[in-house]
């Protein structure tokens, strides 16, 4: 067995686990074959290489939400545009 970081986006933590077996593509842990990556969660051999996936992840979520609230306020202004003038 083997010490492995998980990092979950639902999460901003780390957990630290045992992993039984690596393939190339899963883990083993606690008897459950589980994917080395998900677009939720991930297993690391490394504290580091844990955290940065957590930074990119947080990123993209915060990129995509600016995206989001441009577009909405696009969308709001064009709709306050169509008003007549009183």
């Amino acid at each position: 067995m083997s010490k492995w970081f998980c990092a979950t986006t639902y999460m901003p933590k780390l957990r630290e686990v045992e992993v039984d077996r690596v393939t190339g593509k899963f883990v083993v842990v606690n008897g459950i074959r589980r994917a080395r990556e998900t677009d939720a969660e991930s297993y690391f051999e490394n504290e580091d290489a844990a955290i940065e996936w957590l930074i990119q992840r947080a990123t993209e979520k915060r990129d995509s939400a600016k995206e989001n609230l441009e577009r909405y306020e696009k969308a709001l202004n064009d709709r306050l545009a169509m008003r007549k003038p009183t």
